[in-house]
């Protein structure tokens, strides 16, 4: 499992990113591997995920593919406060 900071979402998922060429490989990573997936969660991300709307139909679908999981708000917003 990885995070995916929501701010480097265009250099993984879009290849006419300026930088995708450094991170392509969590994008395969993501892609070829059984058990690889990438998780999420918490208010904060979730209200800085809303703001990249070119790539929330990208983590549906992977989500549908269990290659996205989404971590208990709750959880992650009590880990963060500590």
């Amino acid at each position: 499992m990885i995070v995916i900071d929501v701010n480097s979402f265009p250099s993984v998922f879009d290849s006419s990113s300026s930088d995708h060429s450094e991170f392509c490989h969590v994008l395969y990573w993501i892609k070829k591997q059984d058990k690889a997936c990438f998780v999420y969660g918490g208010t904060k991300y979730k209200n800085e995920l809303k703001r990249m709307i070119n790539y929330l139909k990208i983590i549906n679908e992977f989500k549908k593919i269990g290659k996205c999981i989404e971590i208990n708000t709750q959880l992650v917003d009590n880990d963060e406060k500590r």
